[in-house]
């Protein structure tokens, strides 16, 4: 198991350790499911229908997640013909699992969990505003020195606001690291993969630099400056907490994991990252959606292809 793992960090040296981790958790189950035993091995590969079967049984997209998991251990492997080979057929079957999913998301409807607990950003904003009263109410602003309770009180509304102020990221927040822009400018390239929070002398200047992207179009880092009701509250955050190394942390004191963020964004507002992310894409795009469906009965071809092929900047 030690062997494909350093492996997979040998062939794909920018993953961080929590997504080998989750790979080797994810071929470690196909192991034991297609192998009967720990993984040590990836020669059950080989009876791509049998594994097909394994996949095809489990829900769509966790099914899609194990496919690429699989690729991503099979591409680490020793290269030969054989092994060519049987990714590029695995390729092929993702490539057209992919192609279904795209196809199923064109027709956007909620499933029934999704209409039981879909809101809007404006009742998102209502949460958020409802918290700054209490920031004020406390008198957060006008205080030196906080206590746990308004501290923490202060980090919820700083997250309710990262997630109903502006469009959101998923869980990259826990990453963030506390930066001065002078110590910003300094960093070395390979220094400017980790995410930051970057702020100027008496926080003038704002704006989160992602350097840890998956998709190629941001692979360098994307800087983003956040909107100004987001900086009110990101400033309000920084006066009392710009010393410290974290954007975020737990009630021990210790930097903020994700999984530990998700249960702070769902106790905020009682639903997860990635529906917020659906309400935030939905809200903002609908009336696109509506054009293009239009022009594309029009013109004779799907949506999707008038999306994929046809739509331009």
């Amino acid at each position: 198991m030690e062997d494909i793992e350093n492996m997979i960090m040998t062939a794909r040296p920018h993953l961080r350790p929590i997504t080998i981790k989750n790979y080797m958790k994810q071929l470690n189950v196909m192991s034991m499911e297609l192998d009967g035993g720990l993984l040590d091995h990836l020669g059950w590969a080989i009876d791509i229908d049998k594994v097909l079967d394994y996949i095809n049984s489990l829900k769509f997209n966790v099914g899609n997640t194990y496919l690429s998991t699989l690729i991503v251990g099979l591409t680490a492997e020793t290269r030969t013909p054989e092994i060519d080979d049987l990714v590029a057929r695995y390729r092929e079957v993702f490539k057209e699992r992919k192609m279904k999913t795209r196809e199923l998301s064109n027709i956007r409807t909620k499933t029934p969990k999704e209409k039981e607990n879909w809101t809007t950003i404006k009742k998102l904003k209502d949460i958020q505003e409802k918290l700054g009263l209490q920031v004020q109410a406390n008198h957060i602003a006008d205080i030196a020195g906080l206590t746990t309770k308004n501290h923490r009180l202060l980090q919820r509304y700083l997250i309710a606001s990262l997630y109903a102020l502006q469009p959101t990221r998923r869980y990259i927040y826990a990453d963030t690291k506390l930066m001065p822009l002078k110590d910003f400018n300094k960093l070395r390239m390979k220094e400017l993969q980790a995410n930051f929070l970057v702020f100027s002398p008496k926080f003038k200047k704002l704006f989160f630099w992602f350097g840890l992207q998956k998709s190629k179009l941001y692979a360098d880092g994307q800087k983003i400056v956040p909107s100004l009701a987001l900086k009110k509250v990101i400033r309000l955050y920084l006066y009392h907490n710009y010393h410290k190394k974290y954007l975020l942390y737990d009630n021990r004191g210790n930097q903020m994991t994700r999984d530990g963020l998700s249960k702070q964004v769902f106790n905020i507002f009682n639903i997860r990252v990635g529906m917020i992310r659906k309400i935030w894409i939905s809200e903002k795009t609908k009336n696109f959606h509506t054009k293009i469906e239009k022009l594309a009965k029009q013109m004779g071809h799907s949506p999707q292809t008038a999306k994929d092929y046809y739509l331009k900047d």
